[in-house]
């Protein structure tokens, strides 16, 4: 069994809508589509080292997987509650991180992240993601649980609130 999903159309080159301070995103071409269920991600790396040789190694196209989807899933759960992961008030972090591997990703071609958050409650939220090839094929499977609060005032007596 080998369910094969296509992704949607990859968008023109985009520049993040709001990167946060810090990270490395210089050797990545990433692309954003918003769904009715979340958000997907195209990404390739670009730059020294996306092409030649150590391009297709699958240990390198394996933590370039990793990287990615630790920074674009907790931005998924925060815009199904009108937040941003810049917003001064947000304090996330992550409870656990789980990634799958059932094929290796290929070096050096388009991947797909499909990221969505079924659930928020009690300050912690889930997100979950599949990241696809460009036909389709299921490479890896990704959860992430966050804790999430935000201070929805400022003051002395304002209290965290849960997301």
């Amino acid at each position: 069994h080998d369910e094969r999903v296509p992704p949607p159309a990859r968008p023109g080159p985009q520049a993040l809508p709001y990167p946060a301070p810090g990270v490395l995103t210089s050797g990545l071409d990433l692309r954003w589509v918003d769904t009715p269920t979340g958000r997907g991600l195209w990404f390739k790396c670009v730059g020294p080292g996306s092409a030649g040789p150590g391009a297709a190694d699958p240990g390198t196209a394996t933590w370039r997987v990793v990287y990615v989807s630790d920074l674009w899933l907790l931005d998924t759960l925060l815009r199904r509650h009108g937040l941003r992961y810049d917003d001064g008030r947000v304090r996330a972090s992550s409870i656990d991180y789980t990634a799958r591997f059932h094929r290796p990703p290929p070096g050096g071609e388009w991947l797909y992240l499909a990221s969505s958050a079924p659930i928020a409650a009690g300050g912690r939220g889930l997100v979950e993601a599949r990241v696809r090839d460009q036909s389709g094929r299921l490479l890896a499977t990704i959860a992430q649980e966050v804790s999430v609060r935000t201070n929805r005032g400022r003051g002395e007596n304002t209290r965290p609130q849960h997301v």
